[in-house]
């Protein structure tokens, strides 16, 4: 949008430009064909180191003060940081007094750019006041820079000229501001409350991005306090809302809460994602409840949610920890059924149980070689390719517990399926 702007804009005052710069020295006229010298002085600002110690020596008679001039650079050169660096030595050097339409244009091709600390060094220049709408722009490319104070500054600014952002502009500061754990900021300015008292319409989005982000930074009461408010003011929580906080709870240990809420989940008719199982499944796994865990994990199944990675790998790890190796690998061949890739800790768990002798169940487990070999057999007879993945985290597995020769024979056995190893 605002290239278009530009173009326009530039192309008016090309419209009202001779196309010969008359200039006397000396009373001699002499006339230079402007196209030629804007191409050229672009070619050498381009292409040229230390252009400022010499342009002016080249062209000693043309007006580089025209404010048209450098309106027409800027839409030729296409590459605002150029630019600026040209305003920069045109100001320095020739005099060069920018006008506001010189520096709306390269304001807002920078901020296009997501050059938030470009643009602000502009915001320096005397006279220039950008427009509301580019400050609104300035704000968002702020936030996304992660420069959410200076973001929030500008909103002041907006605010005090009666200016109100749009909803999504402060839905983006917003996050940002969470994202960064300045949640202070949010109160302390009283935006939310000075956006909500200008009309701005409290939605599903502002309040999940909230939650999202308190709960990002462990502040999950806070997140509670803001979902429990939503349904006091009739705004529905959607499932982003519901699986945000869980995920929130489960980080921070509160099991029963994140069980409780995806209960009212389901009682509230929602339809439930593997985002709303996988952080409990987790979380029963590292506290040892491991049939907890796999009913909830047959609930996802029941309800035809595929299974990803990471759930049955809490499983499976879980299961290791308790001793039970036989289950495990049970679960290890279910994973490789749904082409499912056990990350390399889950490998090192399955080693580990099996050289652990002191656990008082190593006489009747189930010995390395028959491990190997039903594992691999089960994944042919699935249909799962032995990859360079399964073979490396069993090697490096083995050689982290001294098991030197049984992990060189799982090195001559990889190399013989034409597999490359890596030096890791």
């Amino acid at each position: 949008m605002m290239t278009m702007l530009l173009r326009r804009r530039t192309t008016s005052y090309l419209r009202n430009l001779t196309t010969k710069t008359t200039t006397q020295q000396g009373g001699c006229d002499k006339d230079q064909n402007f196209t030629q010298i804007l191409n050229e002085i672009c070619t050498i600002t381009r292409t040229k180191p230390c252009w400022e110690h010499t342009l002016l020596s080249r062209y000693p008679f043309f007006n580089f003060s025209n404010p048209n001039f450098f309106l027409l650079y800027h839409n030729h050169q296409k590459n605002s940081f150029l630019s600026l660096r040209f305003l920069h030595w045109l100001t320095s050097h020739c005099g060069f007094s920018p006008d506001q339409s010189s520096c709306d244009v390269l304001f807002d091709a920078l901020v296009d750019a997501g050059a938030c600390k470009a643009a602000k060094l502009l915001l320096g220049y005397p006279h220039f006041i950008p427009k509301n709408a580019s400050l609104e722009c300035y704000i968002r490319c702020l936030s996304n820079g992660g420069m959410v104070e200076e973001a929030f500054d500008v909103f002041v600014s907006l605010k005090k000229v009666g200016f109100l952002p749009s909803v999504s502009t402060f839905n983006v500061s917003l996050l940002a501001c969470l994202k960064v754990g300045r949640t202070d900021l949010v109160w302390k300015l009283k935006l939310y409350e000075e956006m909500c008292g200008r009309g701005y319409a409290e939605s599903v989005v502002s309040y999940t991005t909230m939650i999202s982000g308190l709960c990002l930074h462990g502040k999950t009461d806070e997140a509670l306090s803001l979902f429990h408010e939503m349904s006091r003011k009739g705004i529905a929580r959607d499932l982003i809302s519901y699986n945000s906080l869980i995920n929130g709870l489960c980080q921070k240990g509160e099991l029963v809460k994140a069980t409780d809420l995806l209960h009212e989940l389901l009682a509230q008719g929602l339809e439930p994602s593997v985002s709303s199982f996988t952080p409990l499944i987790k979380r029963l796994c590292e506290v040892g409840d491991i049939e907890g865990a796999k009913r909830l994990l047959k609930d996802m199944h029941d309800r035809h949610l595929e299974p990803i990675a990471t759930t049955h790998d809490y499983i499976i790890i879980g299961l290791c920890k308790e001793g039970n190796l036989t289950e495990s690998m049970e679960w290890l061949l279910d994973m490789l059924s749904w082409k499912l890739k056990p990350k390399e800790q889950t490998f090192e768990h399955l080693i580990d149980s099996l050289t652990q002798e002191d656990r008082g169940y190593a006489a009747n487990m189930v010995s390395y070689t028959t491990m190997i070999s039903g594992l691999f057999h089960e994944m042919s007879r699935k249909g799962v390719a032995r990859d360079f993945t399964s073979y490396n985290s069993l090697i490096k597995g083995l050689c982290q517990k001294g098991e030197l020769v049984k992990a060189t024979d799982l090195l001559h056995e990889l190399l013989a399926h034409g597999l490359e190893p890596s030096v890791s």
